[in-house]
């Protein structure tokens, strides 16, 4: 399987679609045979219902943008942080907890080449949604996902990050250090400062070291003949990153 971007320089939009020799939907274009990009190569030129589109390899920021945002996500603004706070690698053991719409277990998969994500959800649709997106982007050998709710505590054990996006992430926190390893990083992504100072208490009080709150903030910038400046508008608070590490066994 190979995946692809189909690049519409007009509308400045990427499709990704993966190369299964079978017939496949492309969304707001329509079913294509996949087939017929047999052969061509990054920076060809191909021509489908009438509209030209440049073969490009598709981007993590490409693929985010395609998934379809059923429930409150991770903004991609922040992606980048978690997964470098977490340290995930083409080897790493991580525990997501939390589906939602997918953008972490994806981000998480797409740089894993012989590790394992393991993601628990208690919602079925959100895992049977994400499933056809992982499988389609040819990530499902690195993934396990459970219908598992993090108040029974966590299996795994081993593990050398978690992360976590529910309404109370310090449930379990105890399971939840016991199944890092020693060094290992705990992140959770959390709305608003009362739970902050929650989760910050209990990751306190459990053990954890290094226990740190960051907010990122992201604007765009006007540059012109006649004017250099910010947009007035900008994409400010989300929610906030704490993560913290287990140093003692």
């Amino acid at each position: 399987m190979r995946l692809i971007g189909l690049y519409d320089d007009k509308n400045k939009k990427v499709h990704v679609l993966s190369i299964t020799n079978k017939m496949e939907f492309i969304p707001t274009l329509g079913m294509i045979n996949t087939s017929r990009f047999n052969g061509l190569n990054y920076g060809d030129e191909i021509e489908i219902f009438g509209l030209k589109f440049i073969i490009v390899r598709p981007t993590l920021f490409d693929i985010i943008k395609m998934v379809q945002k059923r429930t409150q996500t991770v903004n991609f603004k922040d992606i980048g942080k978690i997964i470098s706070i977490m340290g995930v690698r083409s080897d790493s053991n991580v525990l997501e907890i939390g589906i939602g719409s997918g953008h972490m277990t994806i981000s998480i998969l797409y740089h894993l080449e012989n590790g394992k994500l393991t993601s628990y959800d208690i919602s079925e649709e959100n895992i049977k949604y994400v499933k056809e997106i992982v499988d389609m982007l040819g990530f499902s050998k690195h993934w396990i996902p459970k219908l598992r709710d993090i108040k029974n505590g966590v299996e795994e054990k081993e593990l050398d990050s978690i992360f976590i996006d529910i309404p109370e992430p310090w449930i379990s926190i105890d399971s939840l250090y016991e199944s890092l390893k020693v060094g290992g990083i705990l992140v959770s992504y959390i709305p608003n400062l009362t739970q902050v100072k929650e989760m910050k208490s209990k990751m306190e009080n459990q053990g954890f070291s290094d226990i740190n709150i960051v907010e990122l903030i992201e604007r765009k910038w006007t540059i012109g003949e006649l004017e250099m400046r910010p947009e007035f508008t900008g994409l400010l608070h989300t929610s906030f990153i704490v993560y913290g590490r287990r140093l003692h066994k």
